[in-house]
C-alpha cells in the first residue's frame, strides 16, 4: 500500500510516477490519497498495471504519456476526482484486454 495523507488541495505528483522507465510491474497494490493520479506513465515501455485497488486520488486513476506497450487490467478504482483513465500520444495500450491506442480519456 502506498499513497499520500488527505490535506486541502492536491499533491503535485501521482502516488507512482514511471519516467523513462521500462519493465514495470505495479501489482495486488493499494494506491490512495491527495495524489494526482494512482499511476502515472511519462515516456515508458513495457508496463503492467494489474489487480489494483485505486482510490481516492484527486485528478483519477492511470495516466499514460507518450508510453508504449502498457497492460492494465483487473483494477479497482473508486471515489476518484478525475477519469479512471487518460492516455495521450501512447501507442501499444490494453486495458481489460481491448486495445487503446493515442488519445484516450474514459471511465
Amino acid at each position: 500500500t502506498a499513497g499520500h495523507t488527505k490535506e486541502p488541495g492536491s499533491c503535485v505528483g501521482g502516488v507512482l510516477l514511471f519516467r523513462d522507465s521500462e519493465k514495470c510491474l505495479v501489482e495486488n497494490c493499494g494506491l490512495y490519497g491527495c495524489g494526482v493520479l494512482g499511476v502515472w506513465t511519462r515516456s515508458c515501455e513495457d508496463i503492467q498495471i494489474i489487480n489494483n485497488d485505486i482510490y481516492e486520488c484527486s485528478n483519477g486513476g492511470i495516466e499514460l504519456d507518450q508510453s508504449r506497450n502498457i497492460t492494465i487490467g483487473g483494477n479497482t478504482f473508486r471515489d476518484l476526482g478525475g477519469p479512471t483513465f487518460k492516455c495521450y500520444g501512447s501507442e501499444n495500450v490494453t486495458i481489460n484486454g481491448s486495445p487503446v491506442d493515442g488519445n484516450y480519456i474514459g471511465e
